[in-house]
């Protein structure tokens, strides 16, 4: 009687993920604060406004192009936006704003962990006067990492002078493909700050709308069988 080996491959049943790429989330304001589309594999949060920035949505006053500021057509024409609360924004610089908490924010999270990967951000602004808040910029922390401030910004200091009255929109886009710390990670909070404003009248209101935000992430939908290269070796009796 002889003894010989023979290979037995083992396999695993292990999730597997499609990628959905292109327009991760966006808020049109439609819908007061939620977000207004929402790609597979990802959970948006609704936008929460602090400090000056808790008007909420303004119903009669936005951008119809159905357009993100980066070009990409976000579909979405409703005639909403978000407004500031008329307080003014008055700090002088960013660090005034982070301060004074006179921001937006968002978090966006991927429903499989460590394959969310940020392209842009793009948003449209425009002011209700010449006493509105004109100046922004952007922050982000990945994994709750990251600290608020002035330091850390994603792009330089923005302005917009466009007026609500008419029908553009101050267009603004920040690449986030180029940064390591935004490529591969779980979860990120987005905060948008503002500053400049020259008084608390009616006319000092700075709105904001199609907040969009492009890249990719997992999508846990599917499992499969994926050989992980296993092998064992078995004597089978031979006679």
């Amino acid at each position: 009687m002889t003894k010989l080996p023979y290979l037995v491959l083992l396999c695993s049943a292990i999730p597997f993920s499609a990628i959905s790429a292109d327009i991760l989330a966006g808020y049109d304001f439609a819908e007061n604060a939620e977000v207004s589309k929402e790609a597979s594999g990802i959970n948006a949060s609704p936008i929460a406004g602090i400090g000056g920035f808790k008007n909420g949505k303004i119903s009669n006053i936005g951008d119809t192009t159905g357009t993100a500021a980066s070009g990409i057509r976000f579909g979405s024409t409703d005639k909403g936006s978000w407004g500031d609360s008329n307080e003014g924004m008055l700090a002088e610089n960013i660090g005034g704003a982070i301060a004074g908490k006179n921001y937006i924010s968002f978090t966006l999270k991927a429903g499989v962990p460590g394959t969310l990967k940020l392209g842009k951000l793009s948003f449209k602004t425009s002011r209700a006067g010449d006493k509105a808040a004109c100046h922004y910029n952007v922050l982000a922390k990945p994994n709750g990492a990251g600290r608020w401030k002035p330091g850390h910004t994603l792009t330089s200091d923005q302005m917009t002078e466009v007026h609500q009255a008419g029908t553009s929109w101050h267009p603004t886009t920040v690449d986030l493909s180029t940064k390591p710390s935004l490529q591969n990670i779980n979860f990120v909070e987005f905060r948008i700050y503002f500053w400049g404003g020259k008084g608390n009248a009616g006319n000092s209101r700075i709105n904001i709308d199609n907040i969009v935000v492009e890249g990719s992430a997992a999508e846990p939908t599917s499992f499969g069988l994926i050989s992980i290269g296993e092998t064992s070796l078995i004597l089978r009796d031979e006679k």
